[in-house]
């Protein structure tokens, strides 16, 4: 939920959403907040611990359609199909 409000936001990005994380789960004890340094943060997993690195993480989570999709659904026979691509 934390990574998909940053997608919609207007200045949101890779930095603010780890921002935001720190902020909102700092005191969770499966996240190091101590470890975390502008996109990296670091998570506890029951073997060991595992730094991230954040960027492109709001990039990726948007999931853009690909062009090819668009123009094949605004070729369709169906409506429905051409009205999505619209």
């Amino acid at each position: 939920a934390l990574l998909d409000e940053q997608c919609i936001m207007p200045n949101g990005g890779d930095e603010a959403y780890c921002t935001k994380l720190k902020a909102e789960l700092g005191e969770h004890p499966f996240l190091n907040a101590n470890r975390m340094r502008g996109t990296r943060f670091t998570v506890r997993h029951y073997a060991a611990e595992v730094t991230y690195d954040a960027v492109g993480f709001c990039f990726k989570n948007k999931d853009p359609v690909l062009p090819a999709l668009v123009e094949l659904m605004a070729a369709s026979a169906s409506p429905y199909l051409r009205s999505l691509a619209a």
